[in-house]
């Protein structure tokens, strides 16, 4: 069915007598009487005593007619009323247009109209509503992408029914963003921009003073945004006056980053904040504002057993400056509740009684948070970003992604029994000393910032504390010779030594204990990536202990594999480069330590492993061999030979080879232009990618589909993994 235009439709046959028209719903509807568009039939006499219509204007619309059905035969759209149309029919949006007045509807079409700059084109086929094309990213292209987007934001306000509602001089919304749009003052594009995105979901949850006051009144803040942004202040609906700040500067506090700082959105939102701080200020309103925010907790057991001074610290922490501004606001103007918002971060450690737990010096978490908050930071850190990385580490939002890595055993225990320890180490490493004294003496110093330099006229971000607990535990221990109590990825605590045994002219030397096995690193000289050491240690503590002896020795090498051409041949692959080489009780990766990864590393310690079978007489070989784990070439792959017989025989366990082939399927692996998997190059590739694959099956959960997709193969490694033996 086709969708109507929308205004301008062409006029019916006046000359046949029609029905009545039913009352239209499009984009199209007629918004009042005396507009262009026609609804019924119109009395010839009524036509004879019209004035005459310029001649030029139906050429002019039949132009534009046609080159919107050309467009749309090619699926590309160009004209305004066709994007709309477009637009609305693809958001599903007909009906809610359909129940605004029409006057409602004459000031949505225009508005509308007025988002779609020259240039823009549509794409009708496209399955997701989106700028097309995205252009190069020159100023005509930006404007289209922004008015993309407000095009989008003023369908999300029809969607949700708040284009009427009313401000507090009785004017609706969209009455205030056509006034914006109809304004001349040099920032009113981007005022009109900021008024139909405030309503949206705030940015990332972060709740600003804009968001809440627009949550509550969205005209409200369009009128404020204009006049303030127009005049230089406005009447609030108290009859007070805000007032724009004189200077871009940041306020302080200011959630905005620096990149914003010269919007409008922004220039309100310092205005806003001005205004709350002011309102604060005054004892009575910051009283009623404490009241409200303790009264939320009044009930609360845990709450009430906190002494006189932990409710005034978890108060404070709970409802942080930016949320009792938000309450100081809704007091004064009335708009919203008048209640500051509690971070559910805290209010969650209340509830599981840990903000009481104590560290090794006996401070409560609650009074670490409480100083880590305040405290002057140092060595590239910001405090505001330092208590938020540590609260999410503490307490983790609803679907806060888990990463699998190694870490140190105090960022285990900040999420067990010990995060008052883990927030006064932090405090300590990004204090502006940078150093926190351990029990017993030790001493963690903050390392050395890795940031690469800012861009030519940005500020540096500031320092992540992600991993900064992990590398600082790593660098003392290194540095002293000490063991370090680790977690591995998996979960399981382990004792890792890391000793440094020499810097020679060829290579940097260090010795690795996990537990009661160690093996020898060889770097080249200067080596000081310590994070790959720790990385190795890692894999290795997740290998059965019964296997770890395979492993004496770890080469980290700066150039290619020597044997790389000569596996090309035999493979039929161009460009071949092997990423690691294992045999002999040693694993070498190449490149650096660019492949110092958890799955290569494991698919090397496969094929010593089947060195192991071999030497208990599952299989003999005629030597020891170095086996490959290739990378995908940058190159395509060429068509390649089937293998032949390899003289080397491989070592893996005896029947390997029959077992895998009942299967009848490759492991997966990095695929050649045939796809064919790597593991099907021969039978020693399939033994190695077959440890990897179950060894990743084990850390994700799903040995039973591992060995559902390989059934003969799983009950052998399942065996040589619990010590078994193979058959």
């Amino acid at each position: 069915m086709a969708i109507p235009e929308i205004g301008n439709q062409p006029v019916k046959n006046p000359v046949r007598s029609q029905p009545a028209t039913p009352k239209q719903t499009g984009p199209n509807a007629p918004s009042h009487p005396g507009e262009s568009s026609a609804t019924a039939a119109v009395p010839v006499e009524t036509l004879r005593g019209r004035a005459p219509q310029v001649a030029t204007s139906a050429p002019q619309e039949a132009l534009s007619r046609q080159s919107r059905a050309a467009g749309e035969a090619r699926g590309v759209l160009t004209d305004p009323k066709a994007i709309l149309e477009h637009e609305l029919k693809t958001r599903n949006l007909q009906e809610a247009y359909g129940k605004l007045d029409p006057r409602q509807r004459q000031q949505f079409d225009a508005l509308a109209r007025g988002l779609v700059p020259p240039g823009t084109r549509v794409d009708a086929g496209a399955k997701e509503p989106g700028p097309f094309p995205h252009g190069s990213g020159d100023k005509q292209s930006m404007e289209r992408l922004q008015a993309f987007g407000d095009r989008t934001n003023l369908y999300n306000l029809l969607q949700a029914g708040q284009l009427g509602n009313k401000d507090s001089q009785g004017r609706t919304l969209l009455s205030n963003l056509q006034d914006i749009q109809q304004s001349h003052y040099p920032e009113a594009k981007a005022t009109l921009s900021a008024a139909l995105g405030a309503p949206q979901p705030p940015m990332m949850g972060i709740q600003t003073l804009s968001s809440k006051f627009t949550g509550a009144q969205p005209s409200e803040y369009a009128r404020v945004a204009n006049g303030l942004m127009r005049d230089g202040q406005v009447k609030l609906a108290n009859g007070e006056t805000l007032h724009r700040p004189p200077s871009d500067a940041p306020q302080p506090g200011s959630q905005m980053g620096t990149g914003m700082m010269s919007t409008p959105y922004s220039k309100v939102e310092r205005a806003l904040t001005v205004y709350a701080d002011e309102k604060l200020s005054k004892p009575e309103i910051a009283s009623r504002v404490q009241r409200s925010t303790a009264n939320q907790f009044s009930n609360d057991p845990n709450f009430n057993r906190l002494s006189a001074q932990q409710k005034e610290q978890f108060l404070d922490l709970a409802a942080p400056k930016d949320s009792r501004r938000a309450a100081a606001l809704s007091v004064a103007t009335g708009i919203g509740e008048p209640v500051a918002p509690v971070d559910n971060r805290v209010s969650a450690l209340l509830a599981n009684g840990r903000l009481t737990s104590v560290d090794s010096r006996g401070d409560t978490l609650l009074t670490n948070l409480h100083r880590l908050r305040g405290q002057q930071s140092g060595k590239g850190f910001e405090g505001s970003q330092v208590y938020g990385e540590v609260l999410n580490t503490l307490s983790p939002p609803p679907g806060w992604p888990a990463r699998r890595e190694w870490s140190a055993a105090l960022e285990q225990d900040a999420r067990s029994g010990q995060p008052a320890e883990y927030v006064r180490v932090v405090a300590g490493l990004t204090g502006s000393q940078g150093k926190v004294s351990l029990p017993g003496g030790r001493e963690l110093r903050t390392p050395p910032d890795q940031r690469p330099d800012p861009q030519p006229g940005f500020p540096p971000f500031p320092r992540s504390t992600e991993g900064l607990v992990r590398e600082a535990v790593l660098a003392e221990g290194i540095r002293s010779g000490q063991p370090m109590k680790l977690v591995n990825s998996d979960g399981v605590r382990q004792d890792v030594q890391i000793t440094m045994l020499g810097c020679g002219p060829n290579s940097d030397n260090y010795r690795v204990r996990v537990g009661q096995d160690e093996f020898s690193v060889s770097a080249p000289p200067g080596f000081r990536q310590t994070e790959s050491l720790a990385r190795l240690a890692d894999y290795h503590s997740m290998t059965p202990p019964h296997l770890r002896g395979e492993l004496k020795h770890v080469a980290i090498n700066e150039g290619h594999f020597p044997g790389d051409a000569e596996a090309g041949k035999r493979y039929g692959i161009k460009d071949f480069q092997s990423a690691a080489t294992a045999g002999g009780h040693r694993i070498d990766f190449w490149s650096g330590t660019r492949n110092v990864n958890e799955g290569t590393f494991n698919h090397e310690t496969g094929h010593l492993i089947g060195e192991r079978a071999s030497r208990e007489g599952q299989r003999n070989s005629a030597s020891s061999t170095i086996a490959t784990l290739a990378l995908l070439p940058l190159s395509p792959f060429i068509k390649s030979p089937e293998p032949g017989p390899d003289p080397n025989h491989w070592n893996v366990p005896a029947g390997w080879d029959a077992q895998s082939k009942k299967d009848g399927n490759a492991i997966d692996g990095p695929l050649t232009g045939e796809n064919r998997a790597y593991s099907t190059r021969h039978e020693g590739e399939d033994f190695a990618e077959s440890w990897m694959a179950y060894m990743r099956a084990r850390s994700q959960g799903k040995v039973a589909d591992f060995a559902r997709e390989h059934p003969n193969r799983a009950p052998g490694v399942d065996r040589i993994y619990h010590n078994q033996g193979w058959q």
